[in-house]
């Protein structure tokens, strides 16, 4: 209720969140499709690329905007005409700079119409809003970090919110090791901290 969401899913690290989001949205090309592209900001976290790379998802780097450090609307739509291989996600950073003039609705707008998910990467941010909304109602689905600094210290666990049913199942069952809900529990997938 505080972030806005309908769904939650916490998980041992922000990495491990990420990962089960990008593989789910991975599984809608199938098994035919060999290669695919995650756009990220040029200025952005490390695992926004490396998680990417992770999942066999190509990383593309967006040029951002100077006050907000976020992908401009234009520049996104611009860069998803000129992409050559299909687009597993946009990664947004809504970790730095200015948000109060940034179109987010317009960027949601953007992948929506090009069925591609927009992720967003909000940090410890897990009260974050934009334009009095919650973050979740521009995208697929929010990521954030619950370590230190955070607004919830727990230690190195990440979060996945969304309004989505199926991305929340995707993403549980990818983070349970392909298992859905009563089908048993590990936990604990995730290619880069090995868990």
């Amino acid at each position: 209720e505080y972030s806005g969401a309908k769904f939650g899913l916490l998980c041992h690290s922000y990495d491990a969140a990420y990962e089960a989001v990008l593989r789910h949205f991975g599984a809608r090309f199938g098994a035919s499709q060999t290669s695919d592209a995650t756009v990220v900001g040029e200025i952005s976290a490390p695992s926004d690329s490396l998680v990417a790379v992770c999942v066999n998802s190509t990383p593309v780097f967006a040029d951002v905007c100077d006050t907000c450090g976020m992908i401009k609307p234009k520049l996104l739509a611009d860069l998803l005409e000129s992409v050559e291989l299909p687009v597993r996600a946009v990664v947004l950073d809504y970790l730095v700079g200015r948000k109060e003039d940034y179109k987010l609705a317009r960027v949601y707008e953007i992948c929506r119409a090009k069925n591609i998910p927009l992720i967003l990467n909000v940090g410890g941010y897990i009260g974050a809003r934009h334009e009095g909304k919650p973050l979740t109602d521009y995208c697929d689905a929010a990521i954030f970090t619950l370590g230190k600094g955070s607004a919830i210290d727990v230690g190195m666990s990440g979060l996945v919110l969304t309004n989505d049913m199926g991305i929340f199942q995707g993403t549980f069952a990818y983070h349970n090791c392909g298992r859905g809900f009563g089908e048993g529990a590990s936990l604990v997938m995730n290619d880069i901290v090995g868990g």
